[in-house]
């Protein structure tokens, strides 16, 4: 699939329409940029001593492209477990053609949201959408993602990257799939009582 090398710029979507092979500028693409070099430098800071401890299973930002202003940003607590393969074609944490509208896709997660929105005749509306976790590694179980909490600058960088997630792209609506992802995204606008009206 062609979709998985898009680049930045390639994957950017004024409107409805998924782009590939087109350079159509992200105005935000260079904000991006500074994001993901400063997750690849962290990621590669801590790989060796994630997979010393078996708990490397892989890496990634986005799992669709990049849209300024989207109707919905989703966002989970942390990506499922990558097998070896699709996790070495995900390691350069670009954005990529989005899960949900990939009717082959299984999973139950994304068939159920896909269901939901069919069933409330707004499917469309998925192509106004970005999907992304506030925490970015892999893993098999919440059992391992808390091990991971302890490394060092693990959670503060979550907080941090996933706020700068939301400043960049400005979605009208936030939804967080699951309960740890909703409060982590609480406890992250503590302070901020306009931005967690648009929290559900």
């Amino acid at each position: 699939d062609p979709a998985e090398n898009l680049k930045v710029d390639d994957c950017y979507d004024y409107e409805d329409n998924y782009v590939i092979g087109k350079h159509i500028p992200f105005p935000k693409s260079q904000e991006y940029s500074y994001l993901k070099k400063e997750v690849e430098s962290y990621r590669d800071e801590i790989k060796s001593e994630l997979i010393a401890n078996e708990l490397y299973n892989g890496c990634r930002i986005l799992y669709s492209p990049l849209k300024e202003n989207p109707l919905f940003l989703f966002i989970g607590i942390n990506p499922n477990f990558m097998n070896e393969e699709r996790r070495d074609e995900k390691e350069d944490l670009e954005p990529i053609k989005f899960d949900y509208l990939d009717e082959g896709n299984s999973n139950q997660l994304v068939t159920g949201t896909r269901q939901i929105f069919k069933d409330a005749d707004i499917f469309n509306l998925l192509n106004k959408s970005v999907k992304t976790n506030f925490y970015y590694f892999a893993t098999k179980n919440v059992n391992e993602l808390h091990q991971i909490w302890g490394i060092n600058k693990f959670e503060d960088n979550a907080f941090k990257w996933t706020r700068q997630i939301i400043e960049m792209l400005n979605p009208k609506i936030i939804i967080c799939e699951g309960n740890d992802a909703f409060n982590k995204v609480k406890d992250m606008y503590n302070d901020d009582f306009d931005k967690k009206d648009e929290i559900t």
